[in-house]
């Protein structure tokens, strides 16, 4: 026979029942408590028949009881997200970073190749005789400009680096320009030497 102790809930087993008796007292094996139990024939039938009804609804409940999830845990498990959920979001937001940056990359590159300062600046770098005393003839200007274009109306400055190749090495070259009258002017630049510093071969007067 398995009693449920009213005090702290733990099912006993209890294998010494008398039908003889009116009533035994039995401990749980948990807590210490003393509990009397009716049992046998001379015992009030309505309250025999109401305690027994009591101990098997909690008999039946108890292991019901023990899997059913507290209310935190079920709120807990309710809001946790996935793994594979987060490591989806992460891929696909450096994804959109990397293309975000390939796409300002290109835009900006065809910005200033396509504007008319860009223009001036290549023409003035084949013309200039130091350039060719730097890097030597057949001048072609590698990898990507870099550098700023501001107009406003007929009126802008800009500032173009990129870098010039010839037959003798190669440097990177900054080219200042200003806008007057709707016509780019080139008003300075200069060029990296050996030792990683600027040097100025061109200043308007």
């Amino acid at each position: 026979m398995k009693i449920v102790c009213r005090q702290c809930g733990a099912i006993n087993d209890e294998d010494k029942l008398d039908p003889r008796q009116s009533y035994m007292e039995t401990k749980c094996g948990k807590c210490g408590a003393v509990h009397r139990i009716d049992v046998g024939a001379t015992s009030h039938p309505f309250r025999y028949g109401r305690r027994d009804a009591d101990l098997l609804t909690a008999m039946q409940d108890y292991p019901r009881a023990q899997e059913m999830p507290l209310p935190h845990e079920t709120h807990q498990a309710e809001k946790r997200v996935p793994a594979h959920f987060i490591k989806r979001l992460i891929v696909s937001l450096l994804l959109f970073i990397f293309l975000a940056a390939v796409l300002l990359t290109v835009g900006f590159f065809f910005f200033i190749k396509g504007s008319d300062a860009y223009k001036v600046t290549e023409a003035f770098l084949r013309t200039r005789p130091e350039i060719r005393t730097i890097v030597g003839e057949n001048i072609t200007f590698q990898g990507v400009p870099r550098g700023s274009v501001e107009v406003s109306g007929r009126q802008g400055r800009a500032e173009i680096s990129l870098s010039v190749r010839g037959t003798k090495s190669e440097t990177d070259v900054t080219v200042y320009l200003k806008k007057e009258g709707g016509t780019w002017i080139v008003i300075g630049a200069t060029y990296e030497d050996a030792g990683g510093k600027d040097r100025i071969f061109y200043r308007r007067q």
